[in-house]
């Protein structure tokens, strides 16, 4: 089998391959770096994707790429998305994740069909004033702020 050279933009870092350079955009010194993805033993594959990036990074620098907020407004999570991966994997750790659902249960119709990137300091503060509103305890509304500072 023969042996891969290994490209000066490509390191080891914690076991997986890592892209470097340094480029001019707008008469700027940049430094990309970024992960391939792909373990030590897969140095084809990381030449590969460090192709891949750095084909991507001259393109945001020639001003080529697309809108990039617009592809990450499509792909960001609704409330209730999140809200499903969120019981899944953090609530079921804690010790107590019917407190999580009891807020959860609250937030979800207010929240729910609003994308993660979506939700406004402002939304916040309307939640919490129609939870005063609703009768709740001042101590679980200040509880469920704390909750959706978090998030």
């Amino acid at each position: 089998m023969k042996k891969v050279k290994r490209p000066k933009n490509l390191f080891v870092r914690n076991g997986v391959w890592v892209f470097r350079a340094r480029m001019t955009i707008n008469n700027k010194l940049v430094y990309v770096k970024k992960s391939t993805g792909f373990g030590v033993d897969a140095l084809p594959e990381a030449m590969t994707r460090a192709a891949e990036i750095e084909t991507e990074a001259r393109k945001i620098a020639h001003g080529w790429q697309p809108d990039v907020k617009a592809e990450e407004k499509k792909r960001a999570l609704t409330f209730g998305e999140w809200a499903e991966r969120y019981q899944k994997t953090y609530s079921a750790a804690k010790k107590h994740p019917e407190r999580d659902a009891q807020m959860l249960k609250h937030a979800l119709p207010f929240f729910g069909s609003k994308r993660m990137n979506e939700v406004t300091d402002e939304d916040c503060k309307a939640y919490m004033l129609l939870r005063a509103e609703q009768g709740a305890e001042a101590w679980s509304v200040r509880r469920e702020r704390g909750f959706l500072t978090a998030i």
